[in-house]
């Protein structure tokens, strides 16, 4: 059984998870945080073989700084991360931290998912499809 830990600052995204988990006897939610600072304070006390992190969070870390860090202190822990975007940026920016995962929410279907998390426990590497046709926005 694959103990999962989630970090994802939309409840109702996480909530999500947690439910769509419940109908796989091979992987367990351990746990769930909303922030970076509670999510390591999760990882304390609560043994896990998978981290699934949103890419965007909101105590000023991003999933890059969590993977780097979830890298020196449980270098055996897999990190899938989500996003929304799903551009070759984003996907080339987050496969630099070392994850073992990515896919875009967008493209996250239940079969597509269960497929790429069951990967990535498998101790493949998974990414989903990048959208080249994205639209990258500049500020002026």
């Amino acid at each position: 059984m694959t103990r999962i830990v989630i970090l994802e600052d939309h409840q109702l995204d996480c909530s999500g998870l947690k439910y769509h988990f419940q109908s796989h006897p091979d992987f367990r939610v351990a746990g769930d945080a909303r922030t970076s600072a509670d999510f390591f304070r999760l990882l304390a006390d609560t043994p896990a073989d998978m981290a699934l992190v949103g890419v965007n969070l909101p105590d000023r870390n991003n999933c890059a700084d969590v993977a780097r860090r979830l890298r020196k202190a449980y270098p055996t822990i897999k990190i899938f991360a989500m996003a929304n975007e799903d551009t070759r940026p984003i996907v080339t920016s987050m496969m630099k931290t070392g994850i073992n995962g990515f896919i875009g929410k967008r493209q996250a279907v239940a079969d597509e998912f269960d497929r790429a998390i069951r990967k990535v426990a498998a101790g493949e590497l998974y990414i989903g499809r990048i959208d080249t046709n994205a639209q990258i926005r500049i500020k002026n």
